[in-house]
């Protein structure tokens, strides 16, 4: 005969919502007032090793997430990254960069500045960071002023060279 197995109420296993640490990007420390994001057609002719270091886990795959840019163009949709905005311009400025220097027309890359509804497309020629001191900075020319808590010139993004 089996013994009866008898569970110890304090092993149960706790609800979700008592588990501690951030479920949010805005609880993780990643809220920010102008947001950037990729045309999702433009990702997909990205070569999949390039994809796979560049955008892996920095982008929010939600299909709640997804922005429409033109609602009359299928081809303008875009996702919104989920990592610091200094971080995806670097990764913006590194595939466009790569487009370019491939001969391709460069990734399509839309920017919601503080206080705005909508996203806009950035022009084709448009450079999101430059180097100050040794480090990477925001252009002023493409997003809101900074604050207190703003990132621009900040602490360096990772490096990535090809």
């Amino acid at each position: 005969m089996m013994p009866k197995l008898i569970r110890n109420v304090r092993e149960q296993p706790k609800p979700v919502s008592d588990v501690p640490g951030p479920t949010t990007t805005a609880a993780a420390g990643l809220a920010r007032e102008d947001q950037l994001a990729v045309n999702l057609f433009d990702v997909g002719r990205i070569d999949k090793t390039i994809a796979q270091m560049l955008l892996s886990g920095k982008l929010e795959l939600d299909r709640s997430k997804v922005i429409r840019v033109d609602k009359d163009r299928m081809d303008e949709t875009g996702v919104v990254f989920s990592c610091k905005l200094l971080d995806a311009a670097c990764i913006c400025d590194i595939l466009r960069d790569h487009d370019r220097k491939a001969g391709e027309y460069p990734t399509r890359v839309y920017v919601r500045k503080k206080g705005c509804a909508k996203f806009v497309r950035l022009t084709h020629d448009a450079v999101l960071t430059e180097v100050v001191n040794g480090k990477p900075v925001l252009r002023l020319r493409w997003f809101s002023k900074p604050t207190a808590s703003a990132e621009v010139g900040g602490k360096p993004a990772e490096r990535i060279q090809f």
